[in-house]
């Protein structure tokens, strides 16, 4: 038995074409095909070849050479894509302008939830009998916050855990005693096995820590056990360093059971923290700060929000050549440095009480050489 077969001609390329590449789609429907001949003819540069003593005569090997690849898109394995070198949260496009408000990072973390159906056996240990509060939290104040954030790290011994009754081998939970009901978010436990007994700021560890917990945790007053997602193994003989990061709503406030520490044991630290200045005189003053004095080359910068003129927002030095160094909002609202016997005015108002963010910056030997920025512009 034999078939009809029919022979679908596809036109491509054709001597007007300005182009040596193209794409050519097979006609849309159900057909079957068995062959694809694919025929073209050359036209050649006054029908002539070209040769190795003028390899522009007419036509060479490469336009002999043709290159063709057959595609069927519904059997592609794989896509081209791309994507950007960075992300802006809330923004598309190329050009990103400067901004006048802050702009944050965003991370992105999964909590991990622990269920416990059931327990055979478990050993409790208490270390340490604390009867203070111990606060995680920043409550709202004439100024308001829109939350908090706190970290803290603890150093418990060897021999303290060994003192408690913790033996080597898993740990697989720890019980915070809460004073309140309080609803704290993101609470991340992570511990590090260390031969450290002390702790000081200038030598924090920020790496190596095992996650054992993440989630968030309705406190309620009294014990709340802390099921972790990952045993840490203990090897019975390194100090642990506990981490205890949160973040919560503003005016929550946990206060937790604790005990009094050394100051060597326990480093902790709020964000949010912040000064407050009410526009009524309050400012920061640095006892034994004495500035950058002389020519050395020097930028201050600071985000500003006032309706006011005459404002001071850095200064130091006394009034004598190579000390003074004043960097204020003006009587007409504009920026103003001052050094001694001189001063550079700017010319852009900041004194509409909305945030900018300015700089002053110093290079030379002469008030010439004062620059001011406003909003990431030159004056």
């Amino acid at each position: 038995m034999t078939y009809a077969q029919d022979t679908i001609v596809v036109k491509t390329l054709n001597y007007s074409s300005t182009t040596r590449d193209t794409t050519i789609a097979f006609p849309e429907g159900t057909d079957s095909y068995e062959k694809i001949l694919m025929l073209y003819s050359m036209r050649c540069k006054n029908a002539l070849v070209s040769d190795g003593s003028n390899r522009n005569k007419g036509c060479g090997e490469w336009d002999y050479s043709c290159n063709t690849y057959i595609e069927d898109p519904s059997r592609a394995d794989s896509l081209l894509a791309s994507t950007t070198n960075y992300s802006i949260a809330g923004f598309t496009g190329n050009s990103f302008n400067y901004s006048t408000k802050a702009m944050n990072d965003y991370y992105r973390n999964t909590l991990q939830k622990v269920t416990v159906n059931s327990t055979t056996s478990s050993t409790t240990s208490a270390i340490g009998s604390g009867t203070l509060a111990l606060p995680y939290g920043v409550p709202s104040s004439a100024n308001p916050t829109s939350g908090f954030a706190g970290k803290s790290h603890i150093i418990y011994t060897a021999s303290e855990l060994l003192a408690a009754g913790v033996t080597a081998g898993n740990i697989n939970a720890v019980s915070l005693k809460a004073l309140n009901n309080s609803s704290v978010r993101n609470l991340h436990l992570r511990i590090l096995g260390t031969t450290k007994a002390f702790l000081t700021p200038e030598d924090m560890d920020m790496t190596g820590f095992t996650s054992v917990f993440y989630d968030n945790v309705d406190f309620v007053t009294g014990d709340n056990q802390l099921h972790f997602h990952t045993p840490y193994l203990w090897d019975g003989t390194s100090n642990l360093l506990i981490e205890i990061s949160l973040n919560g709503a503003a005016n929550e406030i946990l206060d937790l059971e604790a005990e009094q520490l050394s100051d060597n044991k326990l480093m902790y630290a709020f964000a949010g923290n912040s000064l407050y200045f009410d526009g009524l005189g309050t400012y920061v003053e640095a006892d034994t700060y004495e500035g950058i004095l002389g020519t050395a080359d020097r930028t201050i910068d600071a985000w500003i929000r006032t309706n006011k003129v005459g404002g001071e927002i850095c200064s130091w030095g006394n009034d004598a050549a190579g000390q003074k160094w004043v960097f204020r909002v003006n009587d007409d609202g504009t920026l103003r440095t001052e050094v001694n016997g001189g001063g550079v005015n700017g010319t852009t108002k900041v004194n509409d009480n909305q945030w900018h963010h300015v700089a002053c910056v110093f290079s030379g030997n002469s008030v010439s050489g004062i620059k001011h920025y406003v909003d990431g512009k030159l004056e």
